[in-house]
């Protein structure tokens, strides 16, 4: 079975949900968020005052949302390290470093539409990689 972490910036792509819908209910897929990606995702619906479709959307895809543990914060604070000298400054950086942590820490494919921002995974895959591996 495969386990996966969805990004935030995958959950517009109708496609891949289906897909990991399908996945999930065959047993094929375990998908999670964590919780930096729940708040994110959280507060896009909540100010469109369709908060209730993110809960559908997970539900039916048994998308879990995985807990950040100090080990995790750890190691998203070592990865953030690497980015000290853009000049976007390290936090622009914080919440994606989180997501890698939780991904590494978690052994978890991250499904992304931007592996770029991820230069320390090497499982790492869009969400079209994932459909076609599939």
């Amino acid at each position: 079975m495969n386990q996966i972490l969805l990004d935030t910036n995958v959950f517009n792509d109708k496609l891949l949900l289906k897909s990991v819908k399908i996945h999930s209910q065959n047993g094929n897929v375990q998908a999670f968020v964590n919780p930096v990606i729940y708040l994110e995702l959280g507060y896009i619906f909540r100010v469109r005052h369709k908060f209730h479709v993110f809960k559908k959307v997970l539900e039916e895809a048994a998308i879990k949302c995985i807990s950040l543990s100090a080990r995790t914060a750890e190691q998203a604070s070592h990865l953030a390290i690497d980015f000290k000298d853009d000049p976007r400054g390290a936090h622009y950086f914080f919440r994606d470093c989180l997501i890698g942590a939780t991904a590494l820490e978690n052994d978890l494919v991250l499904i992304t539409a931007n592996k770029k921002d991820f230069p320390y995974l090497t499982k790492k895959w869009t969400p079209l990689e994932f459909i076609e591996i599939m």
